[in-house]
């Protein structure tokens, strides 16, 4: 009986785990920088995996590495409430851009403008 118990909440946990991992990467993070270099491209999770990379099961980094953005590229504006860096000291300002949905682009006021997906 214990050991029924035990594989169920190891299942679980693994279900959760490569939830949190898939949604972390689902076109969120195509800006997400991660140098894949000291590792050789291995992996244990999609957070040590450049751009919308995820870890495959064997413990590789697959997928695209931060694509060029174009009018398909996706963003849920909603997480960040349409904002996007608006200070060259923000980390993240030198991509702004890929804070915006589809061709849109980041204000100089911090603001997504222009024509999304």
């Amino acid at each position: 009986m214990n050991t029924k118990l035990l594989l169920s909440v190891f299942a679980l946990a693994m279900l959760s785990a490569n939830a949190m991992r898939l949604r972390s990467h689902e076109g969120q993070y195509a800006w997400y920088t991660f140098d894949e270099a000291p590792t050789g491209n291995m992996c244990n999770d999609a957070n040590q995996c450049d751009g919308q990379r995820t870890c495959s099961g064997a413990g590789w980094c697959q997928g695209t590495s931060r694509p060029a953005k174009d009018g398909d590229y996706f963003y849920d504006e909603a997480v960040t409430g349409n904002q996007c860096p608006d200070s060259p000291s923000d980390a993240n300002y030198a991509n702004r851009d890929y804070f915006c949905d589809g061709n849109r682009t980041c204000s100089g006021n911090g603001w997504c403008q222009g024509t999304s997906r």
